[in-house]
């Protein structure tokens, strides 16, 4: 009978470490990490926003073939936000009018001092309509203090 006992006492205690080693397992949770913000979280799903990648640069050509007939307006969707312009490079060509349409947040500038431009805005969108007068190559940024020099510039060609 002692065998007996020891027999099963030795199944117990398996069970009970086990069942132990089980329990102490399954109520592990998950941890969930959440990427960091890009600024663009808010820009409304039904507007088409040409964003490269942040670090990222890409030129955006304003020209479009169904716009080319005279007379229309080049249209540009632009993101603005926490010291950055997606896309930060644009092209386009002297003497046709553009319309840049923005989704924004927070209070930001469109300006380009060479070309006279200097727009507000601080709502969820805005619009800044300009004809580049002169070729060459400009610096576009926004002119609160501190977002110049924290990085929200763009470079605008204008051929």
């Amino acid at each position: 009978m002692n065998k007996n006992l020891v027999g099963w006492g030795a199944v117990i205690i398996l069970v009970v470490v086990g069942g132990g080693f089980w329990l102490g397992n399954s109520n592990k949770s998950a941890v969930v990490t959440t990427p960091p913000s890009t600024g663009l979280e808010n820009i409304p799903s039904d507007i088409s926003v040409t964003a490269p990648v942040i670090g990222d640069s890409e030129e955006v050509e304003a020209v479009d073939e169904k716009q080319s007939v005279a007379g229309e307006v080049n249209q540009i969707a632009i993101a603005s936000g926490n010291l950055f312009y997606r896309p930060d490079k644009l092209s386009l060509k002297k003497g046709e009018p553009v319309k840049l349409n923005f989704t924004n947040t927070g209070f930001h500038t469109f300006t380009i001092d060479e070309l006279g431009v200097n727009e507000q805005f601080s709502g969820p969108s805005a619009t800044v309509e300009f004809t580049p007068a002169q070729a060459g190559e400009f610096e576009y940024y926004c002119a609160v203090p501190g977002h110049r020099e924290g990085g929200m510039i763009g470079t605008l060609t204008v051929r």
